[in-house]
């Protein structure tokens, strides 16, 4: 979005003034929207994602012919299906910013002034002293373990499905879920790290 320039007089501005608030008020809407699309998507995700495993480990364990191929394939499915609204978060925190950027721009063009989205802070808690508690931070904790998990119940399928020990898969499935979600977790952070 291009950046607004100021009038130079308070005349100039009242005369503005009528659009700027439409348009003001456009962007709030937006950013309230795009708010509450995160907050649901953010209640069901983890939730389907934690049944869907649960469910799909449950096909496998302890059963004598399983269908460990459906096990497989539905949960390439879900991570598929997870991963691509990973990437519709992603873009919608893009999008975000953008409409905070404007809203500030606007702010300060509208008479009387408003400071909804001018007075917002930087974030200033940390966890322990060290972990900033910040959006995109608590994004990644929610959508990297959620992508591991997907690895669960696919790699306990490949190993039971190989004859391997229940145990053995079973540890082999957990530690490849929990690399994965370390995985992508850090690559999360990373993005945030780039867009500063």
């Amino acid at each position: 979005m291009p950046e607004v320039d100021l009038p130079n007089n308070t005349s100039q501005r009242e005369g503005y003034s009528e659009s700027w608030k439409v348009e003001y008020e456009q962007v709030s809407n937006n950013f309230r929207m795009l708010a509450e699309t995160r907050f649901k998507l953010l209640a069901l995700v983890p939730t389907l994602t934690g049944s869907a495993v649960y469910l799909l480990s449950k096909m496998t364990a302890g059963q004598q012919g399983a269908d460990y191929a459906m096990v497989g394939f539905l949960s390439v499915l879900g991570f598929l299906a997870t991963m691509g609204i990973t990437f519709y978060d992603q873009r919608n925190s893009e999008l975000y910013n953008l409409l905070v950027k404007r809203a500030r721009e606007m702010e300060r063009l509208l008479i009387p002034p408003m400071k909804n989205f001018e007075g917002r802070i930087r974030a200033s808690r940390f966890l322990f002293g060290c972990a900033r508690m910040k959006h995109d931070t608590g994004l990644a904790l929610i959508y990297a373990p959620v992508l591991g998990a997907w690895f669960f119940p696919l790699v306990d399928a490949l190993l039971l499905g190989n004859h391997r020990s229940a145990t053995t898969a079973m540890y082999i499935s957990l530690l490849s879920s929990l690399t994965v979600g370390a995985l992508f977790f850090e690559e999360f952070m990373r993005l945030d790290r780039q867009k500063r």
